[in-house]
């Protein structure tokens, strides 16, 4: 199930905030490591901050092993479709 207009501005929102870069600049394909300088710490704590703006709670094994924003997304969207 992917995310209706409002939830994937939602997320973007997230992302963005949390690496301080403008919304346009959250694509799909962007890297967390070399497009937007984060590590796997950035990883868990998106994850976090997602499950706070979702009232949700993404397995850890959808999401720790993301390395791009657009698995980040997998994740939410296959937990929101539980």
């Amino acid at each position: 199930m992917a995310l209706d207009k409002n939830q994937e501005e939602r997320f973007k929102k997230v992302v963005a905030n949390h690496f301080k870069t403008e919304i346009e600049e959250i694509k799909d394909e962007s890297t967390i490591k070399d497009d937007l300088g984060g590590d796997s710490l950035d990883v868990v704590e998106i994850v976090i901050e997602l499950e706070k703006e979702f009232d949700c709670n993404i397995p850890d094994d959808f999401a720790f092993g993301s390395s791009t924003v657009g698995e980040v997304k997998e994740a939410l969207e296959q937990t929101l479709a539980r």
